[in-house]
């Protein structure tokens, strides 16, 4: 059962941008924790806040051990913050065009219009790399370039045969 509270989301919600920092304050196991971590995050999520926007630590962890003193606790907040901050270049390199997703199965596609050798290939292929799961990708790349497998098991396919021979993708779903 999930204790909305929107009291203090409203509350906290309304005073969001007052540059203040917000302390929330209670009794052992009242909800403090849930009430930031979920509720809070929801409500700015909702309003677009991304998760990359959120730096969270639970201080009596004990992998949390040496943020307990406000010095480092400050050192690692601020290299949280310029970590987010960073140019995006290598988040981007992160991102799949579609997952499509069947019962058990799952299929990574990638676009790209060409897979050049300057690096190219590199910047398309790196995100269906780092998924760590041995589902089926493919790339597909402009003009009628045939189906081929590279060594890591990853289809490159013009976009031509990919919409027109329905086998292609029977063949691997």
């Amino acid at each position: 059962m999930v204790i909305k509270r929107d009291f203090y989301i409203d509350k906290l919600m309304a005073v969001r941008h007052n540059g203040l920092v917000k302390v929330i304050t209670g009794v052992r196991r009242c909800g403090k924790s849930y009430l930031l971590f979920n509720l809070y995050r929801d409500a700015l999520n909702a309003e677009g806040l991304g998760d990359d926007h959120f730096v969270c630590a639970q201080l009596d962890d004990d992998d949390s051990e040496g943020l307990r003193t406000p010095r480092a606790l400050s050192q690692w907040i601020k290299a949280r913050i310029e970590e987010a901050s960073r140019p995006t270049v290598e988040k981007k390199r992160r991102e799949i065009n579609f997952v499509v997703n069947n019962g058990m199965k799952k299929l990574y596609i990638q676009s790209a219009l060409t897979i050049s050798p300057d690096g190219k290939l590199e910047q398309e292929t790196a995100s269906l790399r780092r998924t760590g799961d041995f589902f089926r990708k493919i790339v597909v790349v402009g003009g009628s370039q045939q189906p081929r497998l590279d060594e890591e098991g990853i289809l490159y396919v013009g976009v031509v045969p990919f919409l027109v021979d329905t086998s292609i993708l029977d063949s691997i779903i």
